[in-house]
């Protein structure tokens, strides 16, 4: 199948944010990771098409299509898609060898990511959130806590500071530059009517 008949195609370099709201059909090419943020267990993908792949017994994995018709937003297609799901990265504070740059993500997302790019180090405060941060470029990367708690992640590793934690220094140990991508809970003011269920809002 012809998948670009169907589906608007985006080119993608490295650090490219795509968003990916509910009811949205996506797919990954080579290359890419998809990074999925769930407020809840129960929300699922509903596979329309799965690249003839076969199942651990040689048979074509089950589609659920009429589900996903029936959670599918037809409203984003064409143009919209590269208007409204391809991130516009912007830097919001910088300083000798570091810089934050905001990746917007969709209205419809509870959530923000920043991604923290530094040779040195650089410090982070929580601002009330916990923080979900992968390293995405650089071989490895010291955390340091405000109480002097120390860990070193490696590439492509995802770990989590709590809110409590105040704040945070991030160290490149061996001076190259590091990326590191933070997720993060918008404030509840920006957060989109109906989007959260609710015991997640509670």
């Amino acid at each position: 199948m012809d998948i670009e008949r169907f589906v608007v195609s985006v080119p993608t370099q490295k650090h490219d944010l795509l968003l990916i709201p509910n009811g949205t059909i996506h797919g990954s090419g080579t290359g890419n990771l998809v990074l999925e943020i769930s407020a809840t267990p129960y929300i699922f993908t509903f596979k329309m098409y799965d690249w003839l792949r076969l199942d651990l017994e040689g048979k074509p994995r089950t589609l659920n299509i009429a589900r996903a018709f029936e959670n599918l937003d037809f409203d984003r297609r064409g143009r919209h898609v590269l208007d409204d799901l391809v991130s516009q990265p912007r830097t919001v504070q910088a300083g000798p060898g570091w810089r934050v740059v905001h990746c917007p993500t969709h209205r419809a997302h509870f959530y923000d990511v920043h991604r923290l790019e530094f040779d040195h180090s650089i410090e982070v405060a929580m601002e009330g959130s916990c923080h979900v941060l992968s390293l995405v470029e650089g071989p490895t990367v010291l955390l340091e806590t405000a109480n002097g708690l120390r860990q070193r992640f490696n590439f492509a590793e995802t770990f989590v500071v709590p809110a409590a934690a105040g704040r945070y220094r991030l160290i490149s140990e061996t001076g190259e530059p590091v990326r590191v991508v933070k997720c993060f809970v918008k404030p509840k003011s920006d957060w989109p009517p109906g989007v959260l269920p609710r015991r997640a809002m509670a």
